[in-house]
C-alpha cells in the first residue's frame, strides 16, 4: 500500500516488514527487532507480506502442512532450506513461535489438533521443555494444588497436561506390550515417589477435558 498521506509511516512499515520476515526465517539480520517488538506486531496480526506477496504466495495451514509432508517424503527430513523454500521455512518458524506461546497458556491461532498433526510426522518444537523440567513443573503444581491434583486442564497448561498424558501412555504400552519405553526405571521411580496417577484416559477423553 502507498502511504501518500503519511510517507514516514509507510517507510517505517516497510522496514518492519523486512525485519519481521528475517526473524521468521531465523536470519540474523532480523535480530535488530527485539522480542517485544516482534510480539507486539504479531499480536496485532501484522501483515509482513506486501499485497503482491500475499496474493501470489498465501496458503492455508493445511496446504503448508501437506507441502511439509511432501518435502519429508522426498528428502527424508523436515529440515527446510530457507533459500530454496522461503515461504515454507517462514511457516515452520511461525509454528514453533506459536507453540511456545500455547505452552505458556496464551491464545494463539495454532490449534491443539494442528499440534498433534505436526507431532505425528516427527516435527520438533524448539524450546520444548525437557522431561526433568516438566517433572519439576508437576511437583510445583502438586505443592500448590494438592498431592492428588493430576488432572490438569489442557486449555490452562497444554504442555504439562500433554506431558502427563504421554507418561501414562508410555507406561501402559510398556506394561501391555513389554516394549522398550522412554520411561526409564529412574523416571518411574521419580513419578512413583510423588504418587503419580497412572490411570490412562483414552486419547479422546483427554482431548475433551
Amino acid at each position: 500500500r502507498n502511504y501518500n498521506v503519511n510517507p514516514q509511516l509507510g517507510r517505517w512499515v516497510n522496514s518492519q516488514r523486512y525485519l519481521f520476515k528475517k526473524r521468521l526465517i531465523g536470519d540474523k539480520r532480523g535480530q535488530k527487532m527485539s522480542d517485544t517488538q516482534f510480539e507486539l506486531l504479531e499480536n496485532i496480526r501484522f501483515y509482513y507480506e506486501t499485497y503482491e506477496d500475499c496474493t501470489s504466495s498465501y496458503m492455508k495451514w493445511d496446504e503448508y502442512f501437506d507441502q511439509l509432508c511432501k518435502h519429508k517424503e522426498a528428502c527424508g527430513t523436515l529440515q527446510v532450506d530457507p533459500q530454496i523454500h522461503p515461504q515454507l521455512a517462514k511457516w515452520i518458524y511461525r509454528q514453533r513461535v506459536l507453540f511456545q506461546k500455547l505452552e505458556d497458556g496464551k491464545q494463539v491461532s495454532l490449534s491443539y489438533e494442528q499440534v498433534e498433526q505436526l507431532q505425528a510426522i516427527g516435527f520438533e518444537f524448539e524450546g520444548r521443555k525437557s522431561w526433568d523440567e516438566r517433572y519439576d513443573e508437576l511437583c510445583e503444581h502438586l505443592a500448590l494444588n494438592g498431592r492428588n491434583s493430576f488432572s490438569i486442564d489442557r486449555k490452562e497448561n497444554f504442555g504439562l497436561s500433554q506431558w502427563i498424558y504421554f507418561q501414562r501412555r508410555d507406561y501402559a504400552q510398556m506394561k501391555s506390550r513389554n516394549e522398550t519405553s522412554k520411561l526409564t526405571p529412574e523416571r518411574l521411580e521419580l513419578l512413583d515417589k510423588i504418587g503419580f496417577d497412572w490411570h490412562l484416559d483414552s486419547h479422546t477423553d483427554w482431548w475433551e477435558k
